[in-house]
């Protein structure tokens, strides 16, 4: 009787922690499905009932931001580092953050990009996104450690995929940018005079010709497939 009665506890104790569970699961794929405040609100409850998870914390703070809670946001990006701090993708969203709200000139910045390059030296999508960002703000105000912070993510990708940078820089007309910021890099050079040469035709009067045409078209496909 007394084990009977034991296995009987054990199973409602069982019972009950998977109906929580299970709560706090609803909560979040419901902030999921949802926009605005309803996501907020079900997002928080998820947090709620358990903190310490890392998904439920980064739903909260995309959801915060969405609405322009900013400061709610940093709060959550703040806590998602506590959870997961050598998380080289928490730190790069962090660093999103201050480019959304133009704290370009932050230490804070500073320090969480280098620490996303610093853990997330490998990562592949990591370091395409680090690379964008760099082409996106480094003829912005900048502190010289974010310059040097920006640069270090573009060599860093640069070295890897010179196509895949150059290929940005040319689809989004910031071509001066990448080739001012890296003119002493071994190999720029090249991919520099390209983009001129570029620049030079297709905005020309020869790219009336119907071939000068097809190689602007040609070129711009290539670069498209790159990225």
């Amino acid at each position: 009787m007394l084990f009977a009665g034991a296995c009987i506890a054990v199973i409602s104790i069982l019972i009950q922690q998977s109906v929580a569970q299970l709560s706090v699961e609803l909560e979040y794929q419901t902030a999921l499905l949802q926009r605005g405040i309803p996501r907020i609100q079900s997002a928080f409850k998820a947090t709620k009932l358990q903190p310490d998870n890392y998904d439920y914390q980064r739903v909260l703070g995309k959801a915060y931001a969405s609405k322009g809670y900013q400061s709610q946001a940093l709060e959550g990006h703040l806590l998602k580092l506590q959870l997961r701090p050598s998380w080289p993708f928490a730190w790069f969203e962090l660093a999103q953050w201050h480019v959304r709200n133009n704290k370009l000139d932050s230490d804070q910045f500073n320090y969480a990009l280098g620490r996303s390059i610093e853990i997330g030296r490998n990562e592949i999508g990591l370091r395409q996104a680090r690379a964008r960002l760099a082409l996106d703000v480094l003829d912005r105000d900048l502190s010289p450690l974010g310059k040097t912070r920006l640069q270090e993510a573009l060599i860093l990708e640069f070295d890897t995929r010179p196509h895949y940078v150059f290929a940005q820089a040319a689809l989004s007309n910031q071509e001066d940018v990448i080739c001012g910021y890296l003119k002493d890099k071994e190999g720029v050079a090249k991919w520099c005079g390209q983009m001129e040469r570029f620049r030079r035709v297709c905005a020309a009067e020869l790219a009336k010709t119907k071939k000068h045409r097809d190689w602007c078209t040609g070129m711009r496909l290539v670069w498209e497939s790159w990225v």
